[in-house]
């Protein structure tokens, strides 16, 4: 099923439909999904992708936490490999991250911006702060991600009708 929904819905937005093959991994457990991603994955992570190789490392469900939606989660690491299969380049972690929950429909990413103390004590974040709050803990990195998603939206809307095509193609 993740593959019929992954090939079903194998568009992003502003980016040409990536031709690349992708091999993706399901971890049967959180050790093996930890030695198969690495230490530099967070430690709350549920998939990984790595572009260099075209492989997504996804946590399975009997990992032991939640792993999310399965499809959701896959469709956000397929955009990584496509956004940096088409960028050629890493982009900041805040647009990385924002435009793969835009790509992904994670929604839901956006509840995280419901009651945010940082926000309501009025306390202002810059990209290097969202960076950072997505390398953080679980929490400051759920805001990270609504933040992040926030912020490519509001991109994709100064884009008009081409949406992100126009900035992605630069």
């Amino acid at each position: 099923s993740l593959l019929t929904s992954a090939t079903a819905n194998d568009t992003f937005p502003g980016l040409p439909r990536p031709r690349s093959r992708v091999v993706i991994a399901v971890a049967p457990d959180r050790a093996t999904f930890r030695r198969w991603t690495g230490p530099s994955a967070p430690e709350w992570g549920s998939a990984v992708a790595f572009p260099e190789s075209g492989r997504i490392v996804m946590q399975g469900r009997s990992a032991g936490s939640d792993a999310g939606n399965p499809i959701e989660v896959l469709r956000h690491e397929l955009a990584h490999l496509a956004l940096r299969w088409h960028v050629g380049h890493r982009a900041p972690l805040w647009f990385e991250e924002g435009y793969a929950a835009v790509a992904a429909w994670e929604w839901d990413r956006l509840d995280a911006l419901r009651l945010n103390w940082q926000l309501a004590r009025g306390e202002r974040m810059n990209l290097e702060d969202v960076d950072r709050a997505l390398r953080g803990a679980r929490g400051d990195a759920e805001t990270g991600y609504a933040l992040s998603a926030t912020a490519v939206l509001l991109l994709q809307r100064w884009g008009g009708e081409r949406g992100l095509e126009p900035l992605l193609a630069n």
